[in-house]
């Protein structure tokens, strides 16, 4: 799903600029591909002789070679983009922290902020980087290829302007289904985080009145349920 938070990030739109300019070209460069390997199959396939293929394969080898170029670059991009906002959103935090002191912490549960200041910024350096890639390369490698669909084969055009919105449609439905999942996961998650650390700290507490044991089969058993909803999410995710 697509956080409408990403839009306030630093110099977001001028990323998103150079990224549409990136993904044209490789949707082109897709095209190419697709059309150098269908001519060079279907010339094989009518007898023709491979020789005669030549500057097709070397179509296909270029196109190849520049979406991948492009597909490195657009990574690259995105990846140092993506850490540099994370160092942010993390000096953010932590500021927060310290300004609003033990009340924050108490409220929010020591094993939550600790989990969210190490582990919840670095997913959220990879949503950055995954979301902006696959929210923008959706939007525009469709539509070039619909398009070259129509130029070369009108009936085929005709069937991929139908069959693409129901493929979206699917998409969403399933996203929000994952995230009505998710967002009761982080529940689970914030709760089997928060115990887990009270824990640690309260060890020699508990080993004292002779109740170590009993703790570790409550911790066994929150986490069995945090790794079956965990599986529940997965489920309908990879759909």
């Amino acid at each position: 799903m697509f956080d409408k938070g990403l839009l306030t990030l630093t110099d977001i739109k001028k990323t998103m600029r150079g990224l549409v300019g990136l993904y044209i070209l490789q949707a082109f460069l897709i095209v190419g591909q697709a059309v150098s390997l269908g001519l060079v199959i279907t010339h094989l396939w009518s007898g023709k002789p491979l020789k005669e293929q030549f500057i097709y394969i070397i179509g296909f080898i270029i196109s190849f070679a520049g979406r991948e170029g492009l597909q490195w670059w657009s990574n690259r991009w995105l990846d140092d983009y993506a850490r540099v906002e994370a160092k942010k959103l993390r000096k953010t935090l932590l500021e927060k922290v310290f300004i609003l002191g033990p009340e924050l912490v108490q409220k929010q549960g020591t094993g939550h902020m600790v989990t969210l200041t190490l582990d919840g910024i670095s997913e959220v350096e990879d949503y950055i980087q995954l979301t902006l890639s696959k929210m923008i390369s959706m939007m525009i490698v469709p539509i070039v290829v619909l398009a070259m669909a129509f130029y070369l084969d009108w009936v085929s055009g005709v069937i991929l302007f139908f069959i693409y919105p129901l493929i979206v449609l699917f998409m969403i439905i399933l996203g929000y289904a994952a995230k009505a999942k998710a967002d009761k996961q982080f529940v689970s998650f914030q709760r089997l985080s928060n115990h887990f650390i009270d824990s640690l700290r309260g060890i020699d507490t508990l080993k004292y009145f002779g109740l170590s044991k009993r703790y570790a089969n409550s911790i066994y058993k929150t986490s069995e349920r945090f790794r079956k909803t965990t599986m529940s999410v997965l489920r309908v995710a990879i759909l």
